[in-house]
């Protein structure tokens, strides 16, 4: 029985065959059963409070001109874990990203080395390192860590 709407359409729920218990209303969950069989609520937007303000991605490496080409689409490229790097206590801000590279250009050296190697330039710049990602003509940049989770910890 629906008793504050008569909006909905369809059999009227059955009633209880038992007779009901002498507690009061409110003691056996008064009114529960009409909220089970009641229609859901006709609509209308409700707000559930103050939303923080959307904040757009950080630019990486502002200070270098954007990618002529777009980065490859997840699922586009093999992703694979190279041996040999080092991330102390499981904190990759503490891992040494030329150390990183170095050990790709060791894992593929057919990709680094030789005339028709695609990534050759990169393997020769690689000497240029000796100060760390980011210094002088080195092709590693310096890493930037965000915080991807909320979690407070960058990544």
């Amino acid at each position: 029985m629906i008793t504050e709407r008569q909006e909905c359409s369809g059999p009227e729920p059955p009633r209880a065959s038992r007779p009901r218990p002498s507690r009061p209303r409110a003691a056996r969950g008064g009114g529960g059963r009409r909220a089970l069989a009641a229609c859901g609520d006709a609509g209308g937007l409700r707000g559930a409070g103050a939303t923080p303000a959307a904040q757009s991605p950080a630019r990486l490496w502002p200070d270098l001109t954007p990618a002529s080409t777009p980065a490859y689409d997840i699922g586009e490229v093999d992703n694979e874990t190279v041996q040999g790097v080092a991330v102390p206590g499981g904190d990759i801000r503490r891992t040494d990203p030329v150390a990183a590279v170095r050990a790709e250009i060791a894992a593929h050296p057919d990709e680094y080395e030789g005339a028709g190697a695609p990534y050759r330039e990169t393997a020769d710049r690689m000497a240029d390192c000796g100060g760390g990602a980011g210094s002088g003509r080195c092709p590693v940049l310096r890493p930037y860590y965000r915080d991807l989770t909320g979690d407070g910890r960058p990544r």
